[in-house]
C-alpha cells in the first residue's frame, strides 16, 4: 500500500511539473498547446500586382502595400498595425502564409506569417517570425490588426480562447527584463493582451540547433 501511495505522488509530481523539449517548430507548437482546442485554420490565396501607387498584395479583403509598409482593406478603409512589444525586428510585407481563422465554425479573422528583413531573412536569426492578427468586425476586418513576434511560431499555433470571440497565441518571446519568456496572447476585436504563462523555458535560440527545454510549474 505504501508503494502504491508512493507512485500515485510521484504520477502527480510528474503532472505537476511537466518537462519537455523542442527541436523544432512542430515540438515547440505541441508542448505548448498540451491538450488545449486548436483554431480551426483554411489557406487563402493572394494576388501580387503592381501599379501608379506602387505594388501591393491582396489577401481577399486585405491589402498590403509592400513599399509603403501599411496595411488596408481593400475598398481603402485603414486598418492600424499595431506592435505588441519593443524594438521589433522591420517585417518583409511579403506574406509566406495567410490563413482565415475560424473558432466554433464562425470566422474570427485572419492570421498572416511574415519573416524579417535583413539578417532575419537567414541563419538562427529566422527563427523568429511574426504572426499578424486580423480580427473581423461583422465579417470584414476591424481596425486593428495586432503583430506579435515568436520563436518558432505560425499560425498554426493559434488556439481557441477561453472567451467567445477570442484566440490564444501562446509564444516564446525575447523580453530585455526576463530574458526567454512564454507570453499567451488573448485576441479579440477589441483588444489583444500578454500574460506570462506558468511556464519555464530554457535553452540558447542562436545555437545552430536552437533547441529548447520547457517546465510548466504546478499552479
Amino acid at each position: 500500500m505504501r508503494h502504491f501511495l508512493l507512485l500515485l505522488f510521484l504520477l502527480g509530481a510528474a503532472q505537476a511539473h511537466a518537462d519537455s523539449t523542442a527541436t523544432n517548430a512542430t515540438e515547440l507548437r505541441d508542448a505548448l498547446r498540451g491538450t488545449a482546442q486548436p483554431a480551426e485554420l483554411h489557406e487563402l490565396g493572394h494576388d501580387n500586382g503592381c501599379g501608379p501607387n506602387g505594388c501591393l498584395v491582396d489577401i481577399e479583403p486585405l491589402r498590403i502595400w509592400l513599399e509603403q509598409g501599411r496595411m488596408e482593406q481593400v475598398d481603402g478603409t485603414p486598418l492600424r498595425l499595431r506592435e505588441l512589444g519593443s524594438n521589433l525586428p522591420e517585417l518583409d510585407l511579403s506574406p509566406l502564409g495567410a490563413y482565415r481563422v475560424s473558432t466554433g465554425g464562425k470566422t474570427w479573422g485572419m492570421c498572416l506569417e511574415f519573416s524579417h528583413s535583413g539578417i532575419g531573412k537567414s541563419g538562427v536569426h529566422q527563427r523568429w517570425s511574426s504572426v499578424v492578427l486580423v480580427p473581423f468586425n461583422h465579417a470584414k476586418p476591424g481596425p486593428n490588426a495586432y503583430r506579435i513576434v515568436g520563436y518558432w511560431t505560425g499560425c498554426d499555433s493559434l488556439q481557441v480562447g477561453s472567451q467567445p470571440g477570442q484566440v490564444l497565441l501562446p509564444v516564446v518571446s525575447q523580453q530585455p527584463e526576463h530574458g526567454l519568456q512564454v507570453l499567451n496572447y488573448h485576441c479579440s476585436a477589441q483588444r489583444c493582451t500578454a500574460q506570462p504563462a506558468n511556464i519555464q523555458v530554457s535553452g540558447e535560440p542562436a545555437a545552430e540547433v536552437g533547441t529548447l527545454q520547457l517546465h510548466t510549474q504546478a499552479p
